[in-house]
Order: C-alpha cells, then structure tokens, then sequence
C-alpha cells in the first residue's frame, strides 16, 4: 500500500474540468477482501482572480507628495478561492513582497517597489493572488507627480509705468508663468504693506495674464499713502 497517490482531478475516474468543491474518494481492500472507504475535499481554482479598479488619490491627476494611497475602486474578486493577497510595483517589473490583501494601500512613488523620484507621469501597478495562488493580470493607475514650485514670470505694474495717478492699476507679466508638470491654473495678487512688512494676499482665482488690481485696498495690504508701491503675484500649479 503506497502512502501517497499522484491523481488528476479532471482527467483520472470520474474526473471532470468544473472548478469549485471536488471530492477524492480511496478505497482500501486487505488480502482477505475487506475493503473500507474514505474521502477529502479540496476546492479546484484554477482561473486567476480579477484586479479589479484602482485608483491612485481616489483619482487625482496630479500630487506634490511621493506618499500616495491606492485603493481599490471596484474590487477585486475571485468565484473559487477568494483574493487572498496582493502586491504593487512603481515599474511593472519590481514588486513589493505579497502581503495580505486590504481595500488600500499607503504607497512611495519614490520608495516602493521600483520606484524613481522623477518627476512627471507616474504609474503605479498591482497584481491579486488568490487562494489557490493563481496571480492576476496587473491592474494601474497614473498620475503626475510635481513636488517642483512654478515660476512665476516676470511681472509689470501698467505695462511698466514709473507712476501712477490711479490707485487702480493693471498687472500683466513680461514673462509668462511656467511649470513643467501641472501647469499653473491659480494665481493671487497681494499689497505690500511697509507698516507691517507684510504681504497680504487676495484669494486664489484661475490664472490670468491680466489683472486689475487696486492697491489702496486695505483688505489686502493696500494703503491710500502716497509714495512706492509693490504688488506681489504668486501662482499655483496643479499639483499645489
């Protein structure tokens, strides 16, 4: 009597391709004819799991910060064996080890699994394992990773003027804001206030490469007093 059997739950007796709970059944007969029986149970998955959907900062196109969550949007599932683990990759190629599998996952662009601190478009990959340990095909999501500031140009009070007889003026730039990965969408403007020393800002509003702008303004800095004058401009990129 051998202590184990090498058997083909699709092709040996009885056997058949349909995956979910199977059953092997021995039998047992001695010399004299007397046989006994018994069984085990084993699920057969043989189909690897769906990724599902995942999203990097529930979907943000772009992010200032190399830490990011990923988080499964439409699950992943699994009809047989369930998912049971999961891995993620900055490249595709390098993985972190299998951990147990969890709705989201705290993530470095820089620090995970092939990961790079260029900035720009960034993908991050994921594979599921199920019980059985059959892998999924690599599901991902990109996003631009900026940690850069804008610059913010050159800017002109009345296209350059040396006075000013208006406490309301125009602010154009001479050269244009620029960023190479988010763009710059918000811009503020704000009076210099000597008194204080300070710099009090207007709320950010969408770019503009011309504004007027009151510099008497005393919500934001400005001051009715004769004399010099500043007006700072700071812009924003996508990423923040």
């Amino acid at each position: 009597c051998a202590s184990a059997k090498s058997w083909s739950l699709s092709s040996d007796a009885g056997g058949s391709t349909t995956q979910g709970s199977r059953t092997v059944y021995v039998q047992i007969r001695d010399y004299a004819g007397n046989v006994t029986s018994t069984s085990d149970t084993i699920t057969y998955d043989c189909t690897a799991p769906s990724v599902g959907t995942w999203q990097i900062q529930d979907g943000a196109a772009y992010i200032n910060s190399a830490d990011v969550t990923m988080a499964a949007s439409t699950a992943p599932s699994d009809e047989h064996s369930g998912v049971s683990q999961m891995r993620f990759s900055n490249d595709g190629s390098t993985w972190s080890a299998w951990e147990a599998y969890a709705s989201s996952k705290s993530w470095s662009l820089t620090g995970g699994a092939g990961g790079s601190t260029t900035e720009g478009a960034r993908t991050v990959f994921v594979q599921v394992k199920d019980g059985a340990g059959n892998v999924s095909s690599s599901g991902s999501d990109g996003i631009t990773y900026d940690i850069s500031a804008p610059g913010v140009g050159a800017w002109t009070i009345n296209s350059g003027a040396s006075y000013t007889a208006n406490g309301t003026v125009t602010m154009t730039p001479t050269t244009a804001p620029s960023d190479s990965h988010s763009g710059t969408p918000l811009i503020r403007f704000g009076n210099y206030n000597a008194a204080t020393s300070t710099v009090t800002y207007a709320d950010w509003e969408a770019y503009t490469s011309s504004k007027t702008w009151d510099i008497t303004n005393t919500s934001y800095g400005g001051t009715a007093a004769e004399g010099n004058r500043y007006v700072y401009v700071q812009v924003q990129d996508g990423a923040g």
